[in-house]
């Protein structure tokens, strides 16, 4: 009774051990999948702010160009910056949401441990 408790114990520790193994493994690939997903919309971001400052200068340009100036200029160089703030607050959105999600991942990782750790008896020693 006492080697088959042993063997129990033992098999539980294990269990224990792979168990947060793998949720750790999960974690870091949940982690690696955050950090590319902030690098995308970094990017994204950045591709957004040069496309708004070539569509404010072209505007700039064309107005020039035409002898045109003065508020109406004004006011559509301030559209072209909005829509950018409008873009940019959609993809600091998405990837707040992302993150948020990511991170409900991990719990249910952990929870998924703390039910395989649980799934196998501990030995009992006298």
């Amino acid at each position: 009774a006492e080697n088959k408790a042993a063997w129990t114990e033992y098999d539980f520790l294990q269990n224990r051990v792979n168990a947060a193994v793998a949720r750790d493994l999960k974690i870091q690939s949940l982690n690696r999948r955050a950090i590319q997903e902030a690098e995308a919309t970094a990017g994204q971001k950045f591709d957004l702010a040069i496309a708004s400052m070539e569509a404010r200068e072209a505007r700039v340009v064309a107005a020039g160009e035409a002898g045109l100036g003065g508020k109406s200029i004004d006011a559509q160089a301030n559209m072209v910056t909005a829509r950018q703030l409008r873009g940019e607050t959609v993809l600091n959105d998405n990837l707040r949401m992302m993150l948020d999600q990511i991170e409900d991942e991990k719990e249910g990782f952990s929870s998924e441990m703390m039910n395989r750790i649980n799934s196998l008896p501990r030995g009992h020693r006298r």
